[in-house]
């Protein structure tokens, strides 16, 4: 059985569908977001960098949205088929995604720097 994380990180399906998974499973209220359901793996996923550089990728581009890139990092956040090995890199990303409000807005001079930073694992990179 896939998800639509693993299907979309291993290219079985397009960012639309992804998109399309997020807007379904996320659910909003003026102050937070919540998942409404996740499904489980026999097997988790391992999440690598390359898997967020191709999210930013699509943000930069335009094809996702600021809240649409967000909300999907909140998903992989939040859910159980999804891993990472210990790495500060994805961890720190994931979170600045997940909540621009208060970390760093989602533009497109933000997007070109967390690539940098996704790309060469260099924490020192300044973000804003």
């Amino acid at each position: 059985m896939s998800t639509p994380l693993k299907s979309f990180f291993e290219g079985a399906t397009s960012v639309d569908d992804l998109r399309a998974a997020a807007k379904i499973r996320i659910q909003k209220t003026a102050s937070s977001k919540s998942i409404g359901y996740v499904e489980i793996l026999q097997e988790p996923y391992c999440l690598i960098r390359a898997h967020l550089i191709s999210l930013c990728d699509y943000a930069i581009s335009g094809e996702l949205t600021e809240e649409e890139l967000s909300d999907i990092a909140f998903w992989i956040q939040a859910a159980d088929e999804i891993y990472w090995e210990e790495d500060e890199v994805i961890e720190r990303t994931l979170f600045e995604w997940s909540c621009p409000e208060i970390t760093f807005p989602l533009t497109l001079p933000t997007l070109k720097r967390f690539r940098e930073r996704l790309s060469t694992g260099d924490l020192t990179v300044a973000i804003k």
